[in-house]
Formats: C-alpha cells, sequence, structure tokens
C-alpha cells in the first residue's frame, strides 16, 4: 500500500517574466506570493525569471503530473485579464520578452514529460516598460492567479487525514 505522500501528484509552478519591466514581472511575483505557503515536497515553484529553458532539466527530473506556466503575454485583452491559452495555439500568436519564445520551453516539456498536462494561465500586460512597477490590473490578477493555482494543487491533491 502506497503511503498518502507518494499518492499526492507531483506539480511544478513556473513563473515567466521580468521583474524590471512592469507587467511582464507578474510571474515571477505570484511565485513570491506562493512561496509564502508551504506546500511540502511535491510541489515544485520556479521563479524562470526570462529564461524558463535553464530550470527544464530540474523539471525533467521531477516528473511531475502537472505543469503551471504563468506568464504576461499581450492578447489584446483589457489589463489584468487572466486566460488559460491552449499551449497548442502559443506559437508566435503572443509578444513575449524571453530569451527563447515560451512556445519552444512548452514543446520541449511535452517531448519530454509527454504525460505532464501543461497549464498555460496568460495575464494581459498594462506596461511592460522598463523600470516600471506592476500596474494595479496586474497586481489584482496576482492574487486571483494565486487563487486559480491554490485550487490546480488542491483538486489535485488529496487531503492527508491522520
Amino acid at each position: 500500500m502506497k503511503s498518502q505522500h507518494q499518492e499526492k501528484e507531483r506539480i511544478v509552478i513556473c513563473g515567466i517574466g521580468n521583474r524590471a519591466r512592469g507587467d511582464d514581472g507578474v510571474g515571477p511575483v505570484v511565485i513570491e506570493e506562493l512561496n509564502k505557503t508551504d506546500f511540502g515536497e511535491n510541489i515544485m515553484l520556479i521563479d524562470c525569471e526570462t529564461a524558463p529553458e535553464n530550470f527544464t532539466g530540474m523539471i525533467n527530473k521531477f516528473r511531475p503530473k502537472r505543469i503551471v506556466i504563468i506568464d504576461a503575454v499581450d492578447m489584446e485583452e483589457k489589463p489584468g485579464t487572466i486566460k488559460t491559452i491552449d499551449t497548442e495555439k502559443i506559437k508566435g500568436q503572443f509578444f513575449s520578452t524571453h530569451k527563447i519564445p515560451v512556445f519552444l520551453f512548452i514543446q520541449y516539456l511535452k517531448k519530454n514529460l509527454p504525460k505532464s498536462e501543461i497549464i498555460f494561465l496568460g495575464i494581459q500586460p498594462k506596461d511592460a516598460g522598463f523600470n516600471k512597477e506592476i500596474s494595479k490590473e496586474c497586481m489584482e490578477a496576482v492574487a486571483e492567479i494565486k487563487n486559480m493555482v491554490l485550487k490546480i494543487i488542491n483538486i489535485t491533491m488529496p487531503p492527508c487525514h491522520p
């Protein structure tokens, strides 16, 4: 019989973005907020900054059941809008400030972790200019995304009973 610890699914949460570029830093800010909670060893929180490709080995080794990617993307929506974006539709569609396009990171994960579900949460930035603060709209989205991620974690992980 497996222990409850073994039954819990592994989940990776990746926040992508550049904090020096205003709303582009929303992904790392979500990770910062999530780091205030102790999820145990089955949840891996990664502040990928602008180079998520640097964390592929770590993610591969962790073998997650789910990977949640959080990033600011220009969807031509109202600032702070959050959307779950089909990972098949990301290729070249959205503006990115990262070293490699996010779709290449996702393609790598799909190829190397074919059994992992990938959830992409996009946040519409208001201003991604250099040396800007995160807008009020995107800071409000941070709280909403944190709640979305907590629901994903709670749905996936059975409650612990003594």
